[in-house]
């Protein structure tokens, strides 16, 4: 395992300037680690962060450049979180410990550059936003609190925030792959640039979805805006339900199920 290292001044402004929702400019104490591990394309990462932005972006390389920043209130709480990963085989697992006896206002920020088709095991925070770009093996995703942000996938996806919003914009998708997104507080846009036999569930209870979608896609459509309105740019074949609030039936020939449901906010499905 490599020793922690200091990072350059520009690295250091490059991810403040990152994450604003957990960097507090105040009296916080910080310290800055860096880790680089190798492992081949279609390896597994895992993140398991408890208070603090993650970022994971793909590159064309056979490593796993880690780099954040660790924070606390004072320099006996700070040393006390330590920053854990192991690699073994074909999987990197990246942990952040917080010591059992501190409750105060620290945690991690994370940017990590991962092979560009490796899978995302399991990317967690606690508290914070999530961020993926350029990602194509399949990724699982959740955060209690935060935001969740995904461009240039093209492997299954599941998306999960207690709280905020999710944006996905994913490229050629893999077929069959599923894309699964849920938050319990937030909106839900999702854009597809290739639709192949992919099942897609979206949910929100309280938030606006909006769906980008080719012209051309074979599928069956379940929709419920709750007491908000759906509309739709494709012909919707239905079978004896429907109506602006819900709706059911075909697009084209039918297919996989594209399921999407709000409580509380209008349903928008798009043509590109």
């Amino acid at each position: 395992m490599n020793k922690p290292t200091i990072l350059a001044p520009l690295a250091v402004l490059l991810m403040a300037g990152c994450d604003f929702e957990n960097f507090d400019h105040g009296n916080r104490e910080r310290e800055d680690f860096s880790y680089t591990h190798n492992l081949r394309p279609g390896g597994r990462v895992s993140v398991e962060n408890y208070n603090g932005r993650v970022e994971v972006a793909g590159w064309d390389r056979d490593t796993v450049e880690i780099t954040g920043t660790k924070y606390a209130e004072t320099r006996a709480e700070l040393a006390a979180i330590k920053i854990d990963v192991a690699a073994a085989g074909d999987a990197v697992v990246i942990r952040t410990i917080r010591p059992s006896d501190r409750h105060g206002n620290s945690g991690a920020t994370y940017i990590i550059k991962v092979p560009r088709r490796a899978e995302l095991d399991k990317i967690h925070s606690s508290n914070g936003a999530i961020r993926v770009d350029g990602v194509e093996g399949k990724a699982r995703l959740q955060t209690s609190n935060g935001s969740i942000t995904v461009t240039g996938a093209t492997g299954a996806l599941d998306a999960h925030t207690s709280n905020g919003r999710i944006e996905t914009r994913l490229l050629k998708v893999a077929p069959r792959s599923e894309i699964r997104l849920e938050t319990s507080n937030g909106g839900i846009d999702l854009s597809m640039d290739s639709f192949d036999s992919n099942e897609v569930r979206a949910s929100t209870s309280n938030g606006r979805i909006t769906v980008t979608l080719p012209p051309d896609i074979n599928t069956k459509l379940r929709a419920q805006a709750g007491r908000n309105s759906i509309k739709t740019d494709f012909d919707v074949k239905t079978d004896g339900f429907g109506d602006r609030r819900s709706l059911r039936g075909d697009i084209g020939a039918g297919g996989p199920l594209i399921d999407l449901s709000t409580s509380n906010g209008n349903i928008e499905l798009r043509r590109h």
